[in-house]
């Protein structure tokens, strides 16, 4: 009984550094990382307009955004964009909320959230580029879709431009070019965002883990 009483002071032991490790992180680094421009397209994102590990075809384009809806809340971890010719210089990723993610040309306020993203390696063709966002950057990306409200993401023009050619790709959001003209209504831009692991959902692994150390033990 008393080693598994050490054991379990342990394991709560570590769940309680690390989520003090990651409030020390949140309280330091402030810029969001390329790490890989190759990256593979995630199977399981907490959204995305379309899988583009599905699609092919993509075409270079005046490409200034995407318009979107969000059907659930989730805290944003890291950020997916299918780019064509890549450049790898430093940009920036801005969201804007919208009244209607269908405006032609589209009504941008100020951005609720700015990520500034430093410099890559370029690469040619295709490239899904993965985009790390430093604790500081996470944000909430609140659920917003009733009517026809929705969110834009604006990106750097310095970077390349990648948009697949699929008909109804998706249905819920459209490209727009820089000026703000709707490039079209049946193509799509491939971007997903996946959610940060909720400290509670940390803690539950942990004490999973524990369970089966005991169980173990007790055969």
């Amino acid at each position: 009984m008393l080693k598994h009483t050490i054991l379990l002071a342990a394991v709560a032991g570590l769940v309680l550094a690390s989520l003090a490790c990651l409030t020390l992180l949140a309280a330091a680094a402030n810029a969001a990382t390329i790490t890989s421009n190759n990256a593979t397209w995630p199977t399981a994102p907490a959204w995305q307009t379309l899988d583009v590990s599905t699609v092919s075809n993509s075409e270079n384009a005046d490409f200034g955004g995407q318009s979107f809806q969000v059907n659930n809340t989730f805290t944003v971890e890291k950020i997916y964009l299918q780019i064509y010719n890549y450049g790898g210089s430093a940009g920036t990723i801005g969201f804007y909320e919208v009244a209607s993610w269908k405006s032609n040309p589209w009504v941008l306020g100020t951005p609720f959230q700015t990520i500034g993203v430093a410099a890559g390696t370029s690469r040619s063709g295709d490239s899904n580029v993965e985009v790390t966002l430093a604790p500081a950057e996470q944000f909430v990306l609140a659920q917003r879709n009733t009517g026809d409200q929705g969110y834009l993401m604006k990106f750097s023009s310095s970077w390349g431009y990648g948009q697949h050619s699929t008909v109804n790709g998706y249905l819920s959001g459209y490209p727009y070019r820089e000026t703000g003209a709707l490039m079209s209504t049946t193509r799509d831009w491939g971007l997903a965002m996946t959610a940060v692991p909720e400290p509670a959902t940390m803690a539950l692994l942990a004490f999973g883990g524990l369970g089966l150390i005991l169980g173990r033990k007790r055969r």
